[in-house]
């Protein structure tokens, strides 16, 4: 099996996405299942590749990257995946969905951080309805979350 996983977060940034990023790469790697992770940063690490980014103002440890989505497309038709697996909902969870959209592949993702309720704690809760539906949208085109 091959699995390719997209998220928006990783090491060295420590938080529940990264922390369960890693135990998935863990488990992948005990029980012969081969990945490519994409992720923000530059880490340098074999089934990993990053992208730059700029700092999210409200949220500066978080990395807004903007791939180019023919470079992802090259990567992942060279490695074939079986399906693709989205950890967050932004600019690479996007890259993610896209490609698994158009190849017609299983797509899964998790649900890690209620966004929109921090919403109202940063001044915007006239938000928070589009942000729900955004994120309805997101996972429900997803087989499993």
């Amino acid at each position: 099996m091959r699995i390719a996983v997209f998220s928006d977060t990783y090491f060295p940034q420590v938080n529940g996405v990264s922390v369960i990023l890693g135990k998935m790469k863990d488990y992948m790697k005990q029980n012969d299942i081969e990945y490519l992770y994409f992720v923000p940063g530059d880490a340098a690490e074999p089934g990993v590749f990053t992208f730059g980014g700029a700092k999210f103002p409200l949220y500066p440890e978080l990395l807004i990257t903007m791939p180019g989505y023919h470079k992802i497309e090259k990567i992942l038709n060279e490695f074939r995946p079986d399906m693709v697996h989205l950890a967050t909902e932004f600019s690479l969870g996007w890259q993610g969905m896209k490609y698994a959209l158009r190849h017609d592949l299983p797509l899964t993702s998790t649900y890690h951080t209620n966004f929109v309720q921090y919403l109202r704690y940063y001044g915007m809760p006239f938000l928070e309805r589009p942000g729900w539906r955004y994120l309805r949208w997101f996972h429900n085109r997803c087989l499993v979350n």
